[in-house]
């Protein structure tokens, strides 16, 4: 048998026929989704199923561009300007940052780098290789790199409930979106505390629960200077859990329940319906809580999650009244300062944004240019 020294996974190598490589990952998202929702291989709904399908969808934004990384867990902290420079120093930084520290589900990372000169990729005067075997891998060090800049944070939550519709299905919908965008919305703000990217002038946020998604643009000139102690736990919460920081929010959600269910129509639509307006207030309700709201939660794990079961076919919720709508001109789509409405992955709405997202991030997304459409 010959020793196969040289293989190259398929990732990686020259696709014979696009079309059908084209096929697998088409393929591979809607698996990621199926088994998402699955009611026999995930009954709990637990969110980490998640993270196949957003990785998938974040990976198609970026796919083009070999300078945009997809980073699950990446850590944001605020770098100081005296810290030891990093090419010259050969100390790890020890402990907590004072600016705070925490790690978004995904980061869309772009890249600013440089070929070394000489390199053994490339002979020529010019570094930069104009092409780059298998065998080349091993020389990564051949770059330098000059910046990293975050254009998009994106926070995963468990899917709403599979079965429910109505008030119900919409109230677990804005709860999930809620808790992804009040941590988002705390922390975007180490991105523009940190002395590595004060170049880097706005972010898009990107707040996700199974197939469901919003968005919006964080500029520097509209947030707070950040309160380390609502960035960063305090020694005392690492110990203890997130079990006071979720008992909070339950009680405010009960709170807005009970005046929903008391006939308070000052935050329901004349028909008794939430509308996403009702949800943004919401979102109010919570921003004083901690980092890390229903993250890490002691639970009965013979209840939680589960959904009532049903025979037959999935039953999807694909109509949500309150969804984003398709727009005649595509400048209406772009992202603005407040959350969008909810958005069903693939819908023509949703496809969009997301050409509204590939264009910034084609762009380059640079401080104070106007992306073209």
């Amino acid at each position: 048998m010959p020793p196969r020294t040289d293989f190259t996974p398929p990732g990686l190598r020259k696709q014979r026929k696009p079309s059908e490589y084209m096929m697998a990952l088409r393929t591979k998202v809607m698996l990621s989704a199926a088994v998402l929702y699955s009611r026999r291989f995930n009954r709990r709904r637990v969110e980490y199923l998640s993270y196949g399908l957003w990785n998938m969808v974040a990976r198609s934004w970026t796919d083009d561009d070999p300078s945009l990384l997809v980073i699950p867990q990446y850590l944001l902290y605020a770098a100081d300007d005296s810290d030891d420079d990093p090419e010259t120093s050969f100390d790890t930084v020890p402990g907590r940052p004072a600016g705070g520290e925490c790690i978004p589900d995904f980061a869309i990372i772009r890249i600013m780098h440089h070929w070394r000169d000489p390199n053994p990729i490339a002979t020529r005067s010019d570094p930069e290789p104009s092409y780059i075997s298998a065998a080349n891998l091993l020389n990564w060090t051949s770059i330098q790199i000059d910046k990293v800049r975050i254009p998009v944070l994106c926070e995963v939550k468990r899917p709403p409930c599979r079965h429910a519709t109505g008030e119900l299905f919409r109230d677990s919908l804005s709860k999930s979106l809620l808790l992804a965008m009040s941590q988002l919305s705390r922390r975007v703000k180490l991105i523009f505390t940190d002395a590595n990217r004060m170049e880097q002038d706005s972010a898009i946020l990107v707040a996700s629960t199974g197939e469901w998604w919003s968005w919006r643009l964080q500029t520097r000139a509209n947030i707070d200077v950040p309160d380390p102690q609502l960035i960063a736990p305090r020694e005392d919460e690492e110990r203890d859990g997130d079990g006071d920081v979720l008992r909070g929010l339950n009680e405010e959600h009960n709170a807005r329940q009970e005046r929903r269910d008391s006939g308070d129509g000052r935050r329901n639509s004349s028909d008794g319906r939430r509308n996403w307006d009702d949800v943004l207030r919401d979102l109010e309700d919570v921003a004083d809580l901690g980092d890390e709201p229903g993250d890490v939660v002691p639970v009965d794990v013979d209840q939680e999650g589960y959904d009532e079961v049903i025979d037959g076919a999935l039953q999807r919720n694909v109509d949500y009244p309150d969804q984003a709508k398709v727009v005649d001109n595509i400048e209406d789509a772009r992202p603005g300062p407040t959350w969008s409405k909810p958005m069903l992955l693939w819908t023509p709405a949703s496809n969009q944004r997301m050409y509204v997202l590939h264009k910034y991030l084609s762009h380059g997304f640079d401080t104070g240019v106007h992306v073209p459409l």
